[in-house]
């Protein structure tokens, strides 16, 4: 799950159970503690921070059933690579879901 959108850790935590995980990945050290700091003061054990690099989203092989990218895509500079990290990490029948921001268009 990408870091940036705290509140998408904290929403996810109660989801995944107690024994569950929620890895917030980012490549911000700060944004990272600010995640790691509120899920201490909420005590939500569930979250874990994971800091990747450009290239690689640092997450361990075949450990995730899914993973949740929001908004980011368009900051990737090596996409191809990241994309590459997020599906090395899934697990066998695992998804990726890159929610796209609602449009502020109406439809035609």
């Amino acid at each position: 799950m990408w870091a940036r959108a705290t509140g998408i850790s904290r929403f996810a935590s109660p989801r995944v159970g107690p024994a569950g995980k929620v890895f917030a990945q980012d490549l911000d050290e700060a944004g990272l503690k600010r995640i790691a700091d509120r899920a201490q003061l909420e005590k939500i054990a569930q979250i874990e921070t994971i800091r990747g690099a450009p290239d690689d989203p640092g997450l361990k092989e075949s450990s995730l059933d899914a993973i949740l990218v929001v908004d980011v895509f368009h900051e990737f500079t090596h996409s191809d690579a990241m994309l590459a990290g997020f599906y090395r990490a899934l697990r066998s029948g695992g998804r990726l879901a890159p929610p796209s921001p609602m449009s502020m268009e109406p439809s035609t």
